[in-house]
C-alpha cells in the first residue's frame, strides 16, 4: 500500500483533482467555518467564503454572511462568482468597487448578492489552483497590506485543512486500490490453481501421480496442509490418501497423526456428504475428539468437501490453515475447493471408464489371439490337402486347364487367409508385448533385391514396374523375417495404390544407420491421413474400392520400433507416396533386452 500511495504523491495534476474531489460536495465542517468566522471579525466583513471551483460549479465549502437561497445551498453559478477570476489572475485579487470595474460588474453576484469590495487569495496545492479564500463587502472598500497579510496566513491554515483531508482521501484510495489489486491476484491465483487442476487430472492412467501432485498444488493457496482421501476399495486407486504439507515437519507429523488408529477414528467421523468448514475455537461439543484430533494436526481452520460421482460420496477434499492469524475460509474458497473436488470427481469417473476400456481391450486381444490360433489350426492341413490334389491331378494325367486354375486360385486364398491370420497374430502380440525379435546378421540390399523379385508379378499384373536401387551390400543384425514382413506390406500398398506407375525401392547405409525407401506415384494420401494410417484399423481410403484390413502399417511400424527404428510418410494427393524407415545397424541394448524377454516370453 505505501507504494500507492507514493505513485498518488508523485503526481501533481492526480493529487490536486483528489483534494478538490475531497472537498467538494461535503457536508460543513467547524474547522473551515472556524477559519472563515476569524476572517470576517478580524477584517470586519460581513462575508467570508472558503471556495472550492472547477469548469462547472463553484463550491462553498465554508460560507459565512453568504444571502439566501446561497447560503443554504452552499454553491453558486458560476455567472456570480467572483473567486473564478482570483482563479484566471492566479494572484491575491483586490476589488475596491467591483461596479466601477469594466469586467467585474457584469458577474451576477454583484448585482444579486451585493458584492461590492473583494480580497481573495488563491488556495493553490502543488502547482494546482483549487479555488480562493476570500471575504466581501456590500459597500466600497479600501483593503490595506495587513488585510492581504491575515488573508493570507489564514489561507495557508485553510490549505492545511485541505492537506490533511486530501492525505486521508489519499490513504483510502490507496487502501481500495491495494484491496482491488489484492483481490484480482487472488483471483488469479485461484484460476491458476483450477487450470493446473484440470491439467494435472488430464492423464487419467496417471491418476494416483496426479492426485499426489495436485495435493502439492493446491498448498498454499487454500491452505498450509491438503488432504485428498477416496472412500473406494476397488477401481483404479488402490492407495492414498495422499498427504501435502508447506514443511517436511509438518508433512511428517501429519503422516503419524492420519496413521493412528484413534485419529482415524476422529477423522472418519468427521465425513459428512456436505460441506464442513469450522475453525478449532467452534468446534460442537459433539466433536470433542475432532477437536483434539484438529490441535494435534495443529491446524485452527478446515475446510472439506466431499467428492461426489454419480456412485455417491467417493472422496473427501480437505485444507487447514495451521498458523495463529489464520482466518475462516471464506465462501470463495469454499467455491474453488468444491470446483476442485468436482475435478477430482470428474478424474475418477474417468479413470474408472478407462479402466473398462483396457479390460474390453484385453479381451478383445486375447480373442484375436484365440481366434487367429483357432484360424491357422486347420489352414496348415487345408494347404497340404490343395497341394497334395494338385499333384494327384498332374500325377493322373488330368491337368485340366480350368481345374488347375480353381486349384491355384483356391491356394492363393488359403495363402491370403494365412497371411490375415498371422497379422491378427501380430496385432494380439503387439497389444500384449510378445512381439519377440530373431536377430541375426544380415544384408538389407539383398533382402530388398529379394523381396522385390517376388512381387515382380504382382505388379507387372497391376501395370507397374518395379524398380531397386542399391550401394551394394549394407549389413546389419536385424530380424529377416520381421523385415521381409514390413517391406512385403510396403510393397503391396505401393502396387494396390501405385495406379499402374513406376515404383522406386532404395536402400542406402550412413554409419551407424541405413535407410530404406519404397516411393510410388500414385493416389498419393491427404496431410491429415499420414499419421493415422500407422494406427490399427485405420485405412485412408474407402473398403468398397480396395481391400485390407487396415492392419499392415500398424504391424510395420511395430516391428519397426521394436528395432529402434522409426517409419515415415511423405505424400501428397494425385503424386504418390513416400515410406522412408530408418534403421540402426544395432538393436540399441535396452531394446534388444527388452524383445529378447517378450521373445523368451512368448516361446515360454
Amino acid at each position: 500500500m505505501p507504494g500507492d500511495v507514493q505513485s498518488i504523491l508523485r503526481s501533481p495534476e492526480r493529487l490536486a483533482a483528489l483534494r478538490r474531489t475531497a472537498l467538494m460536495g461535503t457536508q460543513a465542517e467547524e474547522a473551515f467555518d472556524r477559519l472563515t468566522r476569524l476572517a470576517c471579525r478580524i477584517l470586519r466583513a460581513p462575508i467570508g467564503l472558503v471556495s472550492l471551483l472547477d469548469d462547472n460549479r463553484h463550491f462553498c465549502k465554508s460560507c459565512i454572511g453568504l444571502p439566501e437561497p446561497w447560503l443554504s445551498r452552499r454553491e453558486l453559478p458560476l455567472s456570480h462568482s467572483l473567486c473564478k477570476y482570483t482563479l484566471a489572475a492566479d494572484d491575491p485579487l483586490v476589488v475596491t468597487d467591483a461596479r466601477e470595474d469594466p469586467v467585474l460588474r457584469e458577474c451576477l453576484g454583484v448585482k444579486e448578492i451585493g458584492a461590492v469590495a473583494y480580497a481573495g487569495v488563491p488556495l493553490v496545492s502543488s502547482g494546482q489552483t483549487l479555488g480562493a479564500f476570500c471575504v466581501l463587502d456590500t459597500v466600497p472598500r479600501h483593503w490595506t497590506e495587513d488585510d492581504l497579510h491575515v488573508l493570507r496566513d489564514l489561507a495557508a491554515s485553510v490549505m492545511t485543512e485541505v492537506e490533511l483531508r486530501a492525505t486521508r482521501e489519499v490513504e483510502v484510495e490507496a487502501r481500495a486500490e491495494h484491496a482491488r489489486r489484492e483481490e484480482a491476484e487472488d483471483a488469479r491465483r485461484r484460476m491458476a490453481l483450477l487450470a493446473d487442476a484440470g491439467s494435472l487430472l488430464a492423464d487419467v492412467s496417471r491418476s494416483e501421480a496426479s492426485l499426489q501432485r495436485l495435493a502439492e498444488r493446491i498448498i498454499p493457496d487454500l491452505g498450509e496442509l491438503c488432504v485428498v482421501e477416496l472412500l473406494v476399495d476397488d477401481g483404479p486407486f488402490s492407495s492414498g490418501p495422499w498427504l501435502a504439507h508447506v514443511e517436511a515437519s509438518g508433512l511428517d507429523r501429519l503422516r503419524a497423526v492420519l496413521s493412528s488408529p484413534d485419529a482415524r477414528d476422529a477423522w472418519r467421523a468427521s465425513e459428512t456428504p456436505g460441506t464442513l468448514r469450522l475453525c478449532l475455537d467452534e468446534v460442537p461439543s459433539a466433536r470433542r475428539g475432532l477437536e483434539s484430533f484438529l490441535r494435534r494436526l495443529d491446524v485452527r481452520c478446515l475446510l472439506r468437501v466431499p467428492v461426489l460421482t454419480a456412485h455417491g460420496l467417493d472422496g473427501l477434499l480437505t485444507v487447514g490453515r495451521g498458523s495463529r492469524d489464520a482466518r475462516p475460509y471464506q465462501d470463495v474458497e469454499v467455491e474453488v475447493a468444491q470446483a476442485l473436488a468436482e475435478r477430482i470427481a470428474v478424474a475418477l469417473e474417468n479413470a474408472r471408464l478407462l479402466q473398462k476400456v483396457r479390460e474390453g481391450v484385453r479381451s478383445r486381444d486375447e480373442f484375436l489371439s484365440i481366434a487367429a490360433h483357432e484360424l491357422r489350426t486347420p489352414l496348415t492341413p487345408l494347404k497340404l490337402q490343395l497341394e497334395t490334389l494338385r499333384r494327384s491331378v498332374a500325377a493322373a494325367g488330368l491337368e485340366d486347364a480350368r481345374v488347375m486354375r480353381h486349384l491355384e486360385r483356391s491356394s492363393a486364398q488359403v495363402q491370403r487367409l494365412a497371411q490375415l491370420v498371422e497379422r491378427l497374430l501380430d496385432v494380439s502380440r503387439v497389444a500384449t508385448g510378445r512381439l519377440g525379435l530373431l536377430l541375426e546378421e544380415l544384408d538389407l540390399s539383398s533382402l530388398a533385391t529379394e523381396v522385390t523379385d517376388r512381387f515382380r508379378e504382382e505388379a507387372e499384373a497391376a501395370g507397374s514396374r518395379l524398380e531397386v536401387h542399391t550401394p551394394g551390400p549394407v549389413r546389419g543384425v536385424w530380424d529377416q523375417l520381421r523385415l521381409e514382413q514390413v517391406l512385403s506390406s510396403l510393397l503391396s500398398n505401393a502396387i494396390k495404390y501405385g495406379a499402374s506407375r513406376p515404383i522406386e525401392v532404395s536402400v542406402e547405409g550412413h554409419g551407424e544407420l541405413v535407410r530404406l525407401c519404397v516411393r510410388d506415384h500414385g493416389i498419393g494420401l491427404k496431410r491429415e491421413d499420414t499419421g493415422r494410417i500407422f494406427e490399427r484399423f485405420e485405412r485412408a481410403v474407402s473398403p468398397k474400392h480396395y481391400g485390407g484390413m487396415g492392419l499392415g502399417l500398424y504391424v510395420a511400424k511395430q516391428i519397426i520400433e521394436a528395432h529402434g527404428g522409426t517409419i515415415v510418410v511423405r505424400s501428397q494427393p494425385g503424386q504418390g507416396s513416400t515410406f522412408t524407415v530408418v534403421l540402426p545397424t544395432q538393436v540399441p541394448p535396452r531394446q534388444l533386452s527388452a524383445e529378447q524377454g517378450a521373445s523368451a516370453a512368448s516361446g515360454a
